[in-house]
Formats: structure tokens, C-alpha cells, sequence
């Protein structure tokens, strides 16, 4: 097996074995992995946002493009956010160590947006099309990749920047909390503006 699908596959099975390694491999190696995984999952997207009836093949293509850069900045920033937060509570290494660990805590978040674009396309041809189980399922995914994700932030914080569980739960939960409240603001920012125009 190849070494960076066991890392993606062990991460899911034994996070601290991969984290571990991480904290022996370059930077650069983390985000390759993340990047291969982003690409993975925004083929799957086009795939699944496919339509055949709309026919704007071109669009979702870019629409992928741009969704997958904003999610590479989003990962600057919340490990630049996250290690602020760690080197408040006492983090030991550089930011390298927590980018490290942002990157792989991206990857189920990154993996469950191709993963939901497929179960769109099923469901888009099915009886149950936009029915309460599929917004359930699908926000059950989401929610369950994001809390995935921050385990794997607490975990890597303690692994690589010598934090105790209670600190390093202390510098996600503070970043994972600023984040929900600018998602919160850019929603209702989204909605003025489309309450405004339209």
C-alpha cells in the first residue's frame, strides 16, 4: 500500500500513529497530503454536481476551483488561528507543528464534501428528492467530519506542541468557536444581501 493512502486510510484508524509521523515529516508533506485528498474529493463534486438537464458542466468546474481554494485558505488561517490559541495556552514548538495538524484534521471535512456531492447525485434521482432524511443525513455528515476534525486538532496539539488534553481542547474549542461565529456572520450577511436584492 502505498504511504500516503495509509496515512489517509490510518487517520481514520489510528490518528495518533499518523500524527506521530507527522510530527517527523516536513510541512510540505502534510499539505501534499491534504491536497491530494482535496483534489480527490472536488473531482468527486463535479462528478456529483453533474447535471445533464442544466448542462453548465463549465460551471461546477469552477465553481470546484474556487471552493477548493477557499478551503486551502481556510486552512491557513485556522492554523494560524489555532496556533495563536495553542501559544496562548503554553504551545512549545513553531507553527509548523500545528499547521501539520491542521492539515490532517482537513482532510475528513475535505473527504465528506465529495463524499455529499455523491449522495446529492443519488438523491437528486431518487423518491426522497430533498426530503427531511437527506438534509439530516447530509448534516449529520458535515457535523460529524467538523467534530472528527477537532479531535484530531486536540489530539495533534498534545502529540506535537506538548500541550495537556485540557489545554489543547481549550486552544480548538476557542478557535472552532471564533470560526462559528464568522460563519454565523457571513450567513446572516448572505442573508441581508439576498433579502436586499432579491
Amino acid at each position: 500500500m502505498p504511504d500516503f493512502l495509509r496515512r489517509v486510510l490510518f487517520l481514520f484508524a489510528k490518528p495518533g500513529a499518523v500524527l506521530e509521523q507527522a510530527g517527523q515529516e516536513s510541512a510540505w508533506s502534510s499539505f501534499a497530503v491534504f491536497l491530494v485528498v482535496l483534489l480527490a474529493s472536488s473531482i468527486l463534486s463535479v462528478i456529483g454536481n453533474f447535471s445533464f438537464f442544466s448542462m453548465i458542466f463549465g460551471a461546477s468546474i469552477f465553481f470546484e476551483i474556487v471552493m477548493a481554494l477557499l478551503v486551502v485558505v481556510a486552512l491557513w488561517v485556522a492554523a494560524g488561528a489555532l496556533h495563536a490559541f495553542a501559544l496562548f495556552v503554553g504551545a512549545r514548538n513553531g507553527f509548523w507543528q500545528t499547521f501539520k495538524v491542521c492539515c490532517y484534521s482537513f482532510i475528513p471535512a475535505s473527504f465528506m464534501i465529495g463524499v455529499s456531492s455523491i449522495i446529492n447525485a443519488a438523491y437528486r434521482f431518487s423518491v426522497m428528492n430533498y426530503s427531511p432524511v437527506y438534509l439530516w443525513l447530509l448534516s449529520a455528515i458535515y457535523i460529524g467530519a467538523i467534530g472528527y476534525g477537532a479531535v484530531l486538532q486536540q489530539k495533534g496539539l498534545v502529540m506535537l506542541q506538548g500541550l495537556s488534553p485540557g489545554k489543547a481542547w481549550a486552544a480548538v474549542s476557542s478557535a472552532l468557536l471564533i470560526f462559528l461565529v464568522l460563519l454565523l456572520g457571513l450567513l446572516i450577511l448572505a442573508v441581508m444581501i439576498t433579502w436586499y436584492y432579491f
